[in-house]
């Protein structure tokens, strides 16, 4: 689609951005930015903001699309808990930007052996251990590029009444194998890993639990955590040079961070985590990279 693969070959420029939540005011703004940067591949840590039965869906990820391709990226996301997972009952149909509004629970099977699924010509998702080289082109290293999107929502009645929420938007032992596959199909060495939630020692979920999710109900808190213990293992699995995720709204940035295994066997020092804010914050909304700079 588009020289996807060749795309990704000769990028010398990716941003990661934060949760954009379909808001299309906020993301033209954040994508003026990033635009400005000369940037070839937006990689984004979820709440994307896959909604394809709402209102303005289609304006939105067509505005995306249409600078994409005026400027020359593509915007690969990983799911989070905010995205419509669930049968949209949107008779399907495609166009030039719009190429499926299915939810993301039937999307998932038809993802090809890299984990993609193209949303629109442009827009691509990542699905849960996803894998991919960047500026590999020439010969060069490159970066190497991991996926493991989901998390638990702490406002799942809300979600249960817009009739999109899905158990799937957690984070499971499957994913994690998934994970140990994209590990093997990437020979070992993963530069850059995406979860929207984190692992529960980094330092963003532990300050934030402590100090806003006090309301929330005990059998809600202990599926997102539960959700956080399997990106743990994941992240074990993976042993990322970089792990940067979303999820809590709130730009931290932390060097040399303890991840254990569930069952105790193993602990990863990460050394740098990464959580990026949402599409309020704009520019800081994004982090730059360069795919020379892991070599």
């Amino acid at each position: 689609m588009e020289n996807f693969y060749e795309h990704l070959a000769n990028a010398k420029t990716v941003a990661v951005a934060g949760d954009w939540h379909m808001n299309t005011e906020r993301v033209n703004k954040v994508l003026t930015y990033v635009e400005s940067k000369g940037v070839d591949v937006i990689l984004h840590v979820g709440d994307f903001g896959y909604y394809p039965s709402l209102p303005g869906y289609e304006e939105y990820v067509s505005m995306i699309t249409n600078r994409a391709k005026l400027h020359d990226y593509f915007v690969l996301f990983i799911d989070g808990n905010h995205e419509q997972y669930a049968s949209s009952g949107t008779p399907a149909y495609s166009s030039d930007a719009v190429l499926t509004r299915a939810g993301l629970n039937d999307l998932r099977d038809t993802a090809n052996e890299d984990g993609f699924v193209f949303i629109t010509p442009r827009v691509v998702w990542a699905t849960r251990g996803a894998t991919a080289h960047l500026g590999t082109a020439g010969g060069k290293r490159g970066m190497s590029f991991l996926a493991c999107g989901g998390a638990g929502s702490i406002n799942i009645e809300f979600e249960q009444m817009r009739r999109y929420w899905s158990i799937n938007e957690q984070v499971t032992t499957e994913d994690v194998q998934r994970v140990k596959g994209g590990v093997e199909r990437l020979g070992g060495v993963v530069d850059m890993m995406l979860t929207h939630d984190a692992p529960p020692t980094a330092p963003v979920p532990q300050s934030r639990i402590q100090s806003s999710l006090s309301n929330v109900p005990a059998r809600v808190l202990a599926r997102a955590e539960q959700s956080r213990a399997n990106i743990a293992d994941a992240v074990v699995a993976a042993k990322p040079r970089v792990l940067v995720h979303g999820h809590w709204h709130v730009r931290n940035d932390s060097k040399d961070v303890a991840v254990s295994a569930t069952d105790g066997s193993e602990t990863f020092i990460v050394p740098r985590v990464l959580s990026l804010p949402d599409e309020f914050s704009q520019a800081k909304n994004v982090e730059f990279f360069s795919t020379e700079q892991f070599s």
